[in-house]
Parts: structure tokens; C-alpha cells; sequence
């Protein structure tokens, strides 16, 4: 057996390396979750490149003008005109509400049996089934 220290780095048990992190506070490996990755204090604090600082910027502007054209597109389109003969309501429901939809010789019964709910009848007067109501 030599008289040397063990080294610090290396432990033959796992008992040697907790009293060796209990002395000195320092992981008993020279590989640890504490030590970063080569290089990557100075990656993490260069500034960027012309280039780069102009490619987010570009990447940043189609973002926004993507956004901006989906919510044209959504305010525009959010809510189709009922197509002539059609009848479309909204309507309290048990879940919260319902968008009804019937057309043509339906529309007609509905506002003959539903008519008496006012936002029923003011549809179908909107759709001209106002002869149709009770």
C-alpha cells in the first residue's frame, strides 16, 4: 500500500467521496451537473452578430404580420351571412349556448313551433318567416 493521499478525483468507495464533499464542499467527480458545458460562459455573453441580430428581427416581422392576417382573416370571416330560405339563431343552451341552423320548409316549422322565444322570432322576422310566427 502506498502512503499517498487518495486523490480527490477518485474514490474507491462511495463513503470517500462524501467525506471528501463533506471537507471541501466540492463534488467527489470531476464530472458534476455543476460544471458547464466548454465554452458556454463564453457563447451565453457574446453579443450577437449583425446577421443574426437581423435575422430575428426578420423572423420577429413575420411573426407579427402573420398574426396580424389571421386576425383579418378571423374578423372577416367569423361569421358567414345565413344563406337565402336559411334560418340561424343563437340560443341559451344547457351547456351554454346553441347556434341552430335550418333552412327551407324547416325554417318554416321551427318558427311556427318555436316562435314565441324572442331572439326565435326576431330571426325569423330578420329572415322574413314573420308571417310564419304565432
Amino acid at each position: 500500500m502506498s502512503s499517498e493521499a487518495p486523490s480527490p478525483f477518485v474514490s474507491a468507495c462511495v463513503g470517500e467521496g462524501r467525506e471528501y464533499r463533506r471537507r471541501t464542499g466540492r463534488p467527489s467527480t470531476p464530472y458534476s451537473l455543476a460544471m458547464p458545458v466548454e465554452g458556454q460562459w463564453q457563447r451565453a455573453n457574446t453579443p450577437l452578430r449583425p446577421r443574426d441580430k437581423r435575422l430575428l428581427a426578420a423572423v420577429a416581422v413575420i411573426a407579427v404580420v402573420a398574426v396580424a392576417a389571421f386576425a383579418v382573416f378571423l374578423l372577416t370571416h367569423l361569421s358567414s351571412p345565413s344563406a337565402s330560405g336559411c334560418l340561424e339563431v343563437k340560443v341559451p343552451s344547457t351547456m351554454g349556448g346553441a347556434s341552430l341552423k335550418v333552412c327551407g320548409a324547416d325554417a318554416h316549422a321551427f318558427c311556427r313551433a318555436q316562435g314565441r322565444d324572442a331572439r326565435i322570432a326576431a330571426a325569423c322576422r330578420r329572415q322574413g318567416f314573420g308571417a310564419d310566427l304565432p
